[in-house]
């Protein structure tokens, strides 16, 4: 046909078309930081933190809180709860007194199976 694709060339895109945009819906953390900004500004409005900084872009996703009596707290948001999928590789930063993963998993067949596999 002079319009559109043949049966051989959409068989062949196909599979990878559904794979780029299964990735990257997998890939986009922007619910989970925005999830987070609006729980860290409750508890800043609630006292329970002083302040906390946002991760740049590009870098690993660590949140710094500042939390009275206690210092600096990490808060690593993975989406991935397997270790192997993280930079961060689920160690605490020199700089926290204390560090918390906030995971999300949407995927009940991805490869996030086996929470905990990893950590160390």
């Amino acid at each position: 046909s002079s319009k559109g694709v043949t049966v051989e060339e959409f068989t062949r895109a196909f599979p990878a078309a559904i794979e780029k945009l299964r990735g990257s819906q997998s890939a986009s953390n922007a619910d989970r930081r925005l999830f987070l900004v609006s729980f860290f500004n409750e508890m800043k409005t609630r006292g329970q933190i002083t302040g906390f900084e946002m991760p740049a872009y590009g870098d690993d996703t660590v949140y710094r809180l500042a939390v009275p009596n206690i210092g600096s707290v990490a808060i690593i948001q993975k989406g991935c709860p397997d270790g192997q999928h993280s930079s961060v590789n689920w160690s605490r930063p020199e700089w926290a007194a204390e560090a918390y993963i906030n995971f999300r998993n949407d995927f009940t067949d991805s490869v996030c199976r086996g929470s905990g596999v990893g950590i160390k």
